[in-house]
């Protein structure tokens, strides 16, 4: 995608649905619902340009979000967009929870210890069943992997790029 700091992923085109040209997405976004609201999305794959694509319905299906798109027809048309990062305009979202981030705004993000000394940047953000773990990746090729949780991760400051940690015993 263009270097857009408006958009923020919301989610992957994972695969086809039915034959009218509807897509199955895997939601990024705190509730798949939000997508109900949603007037356009733009697809690309990370580092290209993103198509810009009206939304003509959304719909919840299992722990997926199923999109029709204006434009997008047949099943060899859905097929072309499987594995599409999906963004959206950042003021589309909404208001986000207190202590949530969108996941764009972590990515790069410069982590520092209780002694505001740099321990590296947010290279990447892992999915687990219990809570989301944070790459860092530090001088040297070092890199640590840290919970998001609160008693690990003390202060986020997004317009800062910087997020304080105080690190369990080990941990780094």
């Amino acid at each position: 995608m263009e270097n857009n700091s408006n958009r923020v992923e919301a989610g992957i085109i994972i695969n086809i649905f039915g034959v009218k040209g509807e897509v199955k997405v895997m939601p990024l976004t705190d509730s798949p619902d939000k997508f109900n609201g949603f007037k356009r999305v733009f697809l690309g794959k990370p580092g290209e340009e993103a198509s810009e694509y009206e939304i003509r319905k959304a719909r919840p299906h299992k722990k997926w979000v199923i999109l029709r798109l204006c434009g997008i027809d047949s099943r060899e048309q859905a097929a072309k967009l499987k594995d599409m990062n999906v963004y959206v305009e950042r003021d589309e979202l909404g208001q986000l929870a207190e202590d949530t981030y969108y996941e764009a705004d972590l990515h790069g993000m410069e982590v520092y210890n209780p002694d505001n000394e740099l321990i590296g940047v947010i290279s990447d953000i892992l999915k687990t069943p219990a809570n989301d773990v944070y790459q860092i990746s530090a001088e040297g090729g070092r890199e640590f992997l840290v919970p998001a949780i609160k008693d690990v991760v003390k202060q986020v400051d997004v317009a800062a790029n910087r997020m304080v940690i105080d690190p369990i015993h080990g941990l780094i």
